[in-house]
């Protein structure tokens, strides 16, 4: 119950940040705000994200392969999304 309260809240910063087209990350002393492109990218990544991990709880209660191969490529995916809007950020 408690994985789905996260990931409904993490659906809803999501959807948030994307609506006023920029993303927010950081930690308990910095937060940094990304806009434009890069924003894009970020949100995107966070999306595959939740949506991998969601496959993976599926996959979890099924054990359907097909699920687990969702959750591969997806969290893959996920990560280069994150790293192109970080690194095109950055520069």
């Amino acid at each position: 119950m408690i994985v789905l309260a996260l990931v409904g809240f993490l659906l809803f910063f999501t959807f948030q940040n994307a609506l006023s087209g920029q993303a927010m990350f950081g930690d308990e002393n910095t937060t940094l705000t990304v806009n434009d492109y890069s924003a894009v990218l970020i949100n995107l990544a966070i999306l595959g994200a939740v949506i991998s991990l969601i496959s993976y709880l599926v996959y979890l209660f099924s054990r359907r392969n097909f699920f687990h191969k969702i959750y591969a490529y997806l969290g893959m995916l996920s990560g280069v999304f994150l790293f192109l809007g970080v690194v095109f950020y950055a520069t």
